[in-house]
């Protein structure tokens, strides 16, 4: 995973769609990651379920890019 973004932001990852929900709520989550920055670059292998939260809580307009890999396992 790969963000660029033009002011810093909050990346959270997390290992579900109830962290998701919890999170829109105001409500306290479990992450498996947290960091704010311009730039992030990661390589994890994701569960299913797993994802990224972006927030900007700055005032001014934020462009952010985000580019990922994926790849499906076949072999079990």
């Amino acid at each position: 995973m790969k963000i660029n973004s033009t002011q810093k932001i909050k990346i959270i990852l997390v290992r579900d769609e109830e962290q998701f929900e919890r999170y829109a709520r105001g409500r306290s989550i479990e992450k498996i990651e947290e960091v704010s920055a311009k730039e992030y670059e990661k390589t994890i292998v994701a569960k299913p379920g797993y994802g990224y939260i972006l927030y900007n809580s700055g005032t001014k307009e934020t462009n952010i890019s985000v580019t990922f890999d994926y790849y499906l396992n076949l072999l079990k």
